[in-house]
């Protein structure tokens, strides 16, 4: 549920088994839209449900813009950043940082702390 909650986003399994990410308004009162499909994890709102994020099936993060008021509004997904390896989106911090379950962790790497103000401000 979004923060204010006003939509729904939800995971819909396809019967190829391909996972797709639909956005609902709440009260349900019609069929949720296709926003992105051939996704890999979970979607997560950002603290002022402005965004949706998740991990699209090309191993990036990507975050799609919604407004909930006075109606649904979805716009077109946008990739944030790049994953070395396959990782879910476990969730995202009211500060913008995002934390990723990876499956295996090397002793010499360092975790690693993404802010969207950060990717923002950049060009």
């Amino acid at each position: 549920m979004s923060p204010d909650g006003r939509a729904m986003a939800l995971i819909i399994t396809q019967s190829d088994g391909r996972l797709n990410l639909y956005v609902a308004p709440m009260p349900l009162a019609g069929a949720p839209v296709l926003v992105a499909d051939i996704v890999r994890s979970a979607p997560r709102w950002s603290a002022d449900g402005r965004e949706l994020y998740y991990v699209g099936g090309d191993s990036q993060v990507k975050a799609i813009a919604v407004r909930t008021v006075p109606s649904l509004t979805v716009g077109m997904p946008h990739p944030l950043f790049a994953l070395k390896q396959s990782a879910s989106l476990l969730e995202v911090s009211r500060d913008g940082r995002f934390l990723l379950l990876m499956p295996q962790v090397r002793a010499i790497e360092r975790p690693v702390i993404v802010s969207t103000a950060l990717l923002r401000a950049t060009p």
